[in-house]
């Protein structure tokens, strides 16, 4: 395929319109001090309040938090953070923010992905006597397809990891049997990934690079006629699901009080949801189909102990390093956050070492909306980890073992060979040869 075969264009939500806020709720906002300085060593803070308070009067709706926010230069490799205090519609904030993250006044630090998880979708009609039908997809960022509600493909972080200056990777799925004669409907999560994330550093300079999605469904019919249904302007778009962000570096936030039932489904209303911006394809950025192997969960790992080393925090061991991600089953109740941390290696009390993360958070949270038991595993990051430690829990809780397992990610690949010898270390060797291999192929090469 050339970029001449694409006939549908890149679209997003419009994010002018999620940036627009009432003037009223900027008089309800002030602010009586703002300080930026090393994050453990904050007495050496310089006070920025009255830059600060100048943004504010110019109604920026986020501040980029970084070094830039004064003229001071701090060492390169140390954390810093923002500290501002003051009023938001009557009531006194202290907010702190790390650097590299953005700040929104009117909204506190809950917002901190630099783009918020889209849901897109749109309906259409087949004729009957279909034959085929080819879904080709991609996105600028990271997908979700859904056709009827049923998740087309088993990718992971699809289209994956490219030079995205250069070229973006597409995917082709055969999804014939996911289409019924009639009215069907198309959903899409998009995510922002490594294109748009804080991983990718431009995002954090130029906040116009942000996720797209581009979608062409072909259908052939017996009789010889085709149709084509594409990513246009007639798509609907909202960002305020239940995936409140999520980021490679620093984890997910799930809150269930967001989701959207049916959202995916045939006769869902999306009067209220936002029309998308569309972009037409350039020649300028090639697209092309992925010509290695995807990303996919290829084994699943139980957790083989846990322990509480501090009060609340309870911590399960996988019992192998591994990229991937937790599967939370377990009884919650409503207004519940469950906080999920991991970590390769623990201190000696038992609780979790991190310090090798530098500044990835990799942390997910996840906030019930009634009681019961959740599936729950995140859906656009993924971490490397051999222990979980989850808390969020009421003082009489008593966590089981199997309220945790993890899904093991990588390029599916296939192991040809097998090493075996008669002594035992060596064994252990060969083992994390090909663990560190599992490790560092998520997509590409990695470490």
């Amino acid at each position: 395929m050339s970029n001449d075969d694409w006939k549908g264009r890149w679209i997003s939500i419009d994010e002018s319109f999620d940036k627009k806020v009432p003037i009223s709720d900027w008089e309800e906002f002030s602010i009586t001090h703002a300080t930026y300085g090393l994050k453990r060593d904050f007495s050496k803070s310089i006070n920025i309040t009255d830059k600060i308070k100048k943004w504010i009067e110019k109604k920026h709706p986020r501040i980029h938090v970084s070094d830039a926010l004064t003229n001071k230069r701090f060492p390169r490799y140390k954390k810093k953070q923002l500290q501002i205090k003051g009023w938001r519609k009557g009531n006194q904030f202290f907010d702190i923010v790390d650097q590299d993250n953005f700040y929104y006044p009117l909204y506190g630090t809950f917002r901190p992905a630099i783009h918020k998880t889209e849901y897109l979708r749109k309906e259409f009609t087949t004729l009957p006597g279909l034959q085929s039908a080819r879904l080709y997809i991609t996105s600028k960022g990271v997908y979700q397809a859904y056709l009827n509600g049923t998740r087309i493909g088993n990718d992971f972080m699809a289209p994956g990891w490219t030079p995205s200056r250069v070229f973006i990777e597409t995917r082709t799925y055969d999804v014939t049997n996911h289409l019924s004669k009639g009215n069907n409907a198309i959903g899409v999560i998009l995510g922002e990934g490594w294109y748009a994330g804080k991983i990718f550093t431009k995002a954090l300079r130029y906040p116009k690079v942000k996720p797209q999605l581009l979608v062409q469904l072909e259908l052939t019919y017996r009789d010889g006629n085709t149709s084509i249904i594409t990513s246009d302007s007639t798509w609907k778009a909202f960002n305020e699901g239940p995936i409140r962000n999520s980021q490679i570096y620093d984890g997910e936030r799930y809150n269930a009080y967001y989701e959207i039932p049916g959202w995916n489904h045939v006769g869902f209303d999306d009067s209220k949801w936002q029309t998308v911006v569309s972009q037409a394809v350039s020649e300028k950025l090639r697209l092309v189909p992925k010509r290695h192997h995807p990303v996919r969960v290829i084994e699943t790992l139980e957790s083989i102990s846990l322990n509480e080393p501090n009060p609340g925090k309870y911590v399960f061991d996988m019992g192998q390093n591994m990229v991937g991600l937790p599967i939370l089953q377990l009884p919650v109740t409503k207004d519940q956050t469950i906080t999920i941390r991991v970590a390769e290696m623990l201190k000696p009390d038992g609780s979790l070492y991190t310090d090798n993360y530098r500044g990835a958070k990799s942390t997910d949270y996840y906030t019930a909306a009634k009681d019961g038991t959740i599936t729950w595993s995140p859906t656009f990051t993924f971490h490397g980890y051999r222990f979980i430690e989850l808390s969020g829990f009421p003082p009489e809780t008593k966590p089981e073992k199997d309220w945790v397992k993890s899904v093991v990610l990588h390029s599916d690949f296939q192991k040809i060979g097998t090493f075996q010898s008669s002594h035992q270390k060596l064994n252990q060797l060969e083992s994390n040869l090909c663990w560190g291999i599992k490790g560092n192929f998520l997509d590409i090469p990695t470490d």
